[in-house]
């Protein structure tokens, strides 16, 4: 069958020799129709940052696939679709003539496992399999917006707008918090600014921090964008300065949703504030209901932020653009039928 693999640092190839996922007693069988790219995951294991490991590796883990197989009895049946991250049987591949095994990642034309799973969930006819197909980034972001606090009467600042700083952002919103965020690129500012800020901050302005404080303080920072430099940026606009009237509630929160080996920031501009560091893994079950539920209501879209839909056979040119940050790619799902 077909994948993608990350072969080397910075290469990537389309192989159509990788073996189908072998079945257990009772498993399903499921055809790709799309696959959601995360673009921060696969950039750092491409690029050999934190989350990487060794080298060749099948990529991605937001998948939307058709049930092609399922045995009598099943819970999910043939026809059926559904979506599933880091789900299941590892599949084998060849690279330069070693043999190699691997977890079943998102960018596989087959993909099988247990039908009765927490990362496999049976999706309503209403939602169309590109939009489906990055509901993990979706679901990132709102399990941030939420477990930050942002809520009415919170200011919340998302610093970085990929895929999940707008997610982050419009949960953020939706949970009626009033949210500004910055990033370097104007298409993901209109993006966001268009579906969920109230302000948007150029941050290749000399004076956009200068501008930001300003507007502070804020009472949540959240932070995606991995880069340490930020935080201290981020710290100074941050709630928290002393008020005797509110000695115990001075607590700002920088919620780091952005991976990085290690946290560095400055410790006394976060020690008067007492500010509160909040850290980031993944999403819940519950979380994906919640995002389609909210999806059908108008209070999260999607659609809008898909700038490309290539067939995997493209994506050794996807993952260059990538590399290269093209400031036109925002959200990419491959198409696979």
């Amino acid at each position: 069958m077909k994948g993608v693999i990350f072969s080397e640092p910075k290469k990537v190839i389309v192989s159509e020799a990788i073996s189908k996922p072998k079945l257990e007693s009772g498993d399903v069988l499921t055809q790709t129709l799309a696959s959601g790219v995360t673009p921060g995951t696969e950039m750092n294991f491409l690029l050999g940052g934190c989350y990487s490991r060794r080298w060749p590796i099948i990529p991605g883990y937001q998948n939307v696939g058709r049930v092609v197989e399922a045995p009598a009895g099943s819970p999910l049946k043939k026809g059926q679709r559904v979506y599933s991250h880091y789900w299941y049987r590892p599949v084998q591949f060849e690279y330069q003539g070693q043999t190699y095994t691997d977890d079943a990642a998102g960018h596989l034309e087959f993909r099988g496992g247990p039908p009765a799973h927490p990362n496999l969930i049976p999706l309503p006819d209403d939602i169309p399999d590109e939009e489906a197909a990055l509901l993990s980034v979706v679901c990132i972001g709102m399990h941030g917006a939420r477990r930050s606090g942002a809520s009415i009467g919170k200011k919340v600042l998302v610093i970085g707008l990929g895929l999940i700083g707008q997610f982050a952002a419009q949960a953020a919103r939706a949970l009626g918090a009033c949210c500004h965020a910055v990033d370097l690129v104007p298409l993901r500012l209109e993006t966001a600014a268009k579906y969920a800020c109230e302000r948007v901050f150029n941050g290749a302005d000399d004076q956009v921090w200068t501008d930001i404080q300003k507007e502070g303080p804020y009472d949540i920072i959240i932070e995606t964008s991995g880069v340490n430099a930020l935080l201290d940026k981020g710290l100074q606009c941050l709630a928290g300065e002393r008020n005797e009237e509110r000695e115990m509630m001075r607590q700002g929160v920088v919620y780091l949703m952005g991976g990085r080996d290690k946290v560095e920031y400055t410790n006394m501009l976060a020690h008067p504030k007492e500010a509160i560091l909040m850290h980031s893994s993944h999403h819940t079950r519950k979380e994906v209901h919640e995002a389609l539920r909210l999806l059908k209501r108008g209070a999260l879209t999607i659609a809008p932020l898909i700038t490309h839909r290539p067939s995997p056979d493209e994506a050794p040119r996807i993952y260059q653009a990538m590399v290269e940050r093209d400031p036109e790619m925002l959200g990419v799902v491959f198409r696979w039928s």
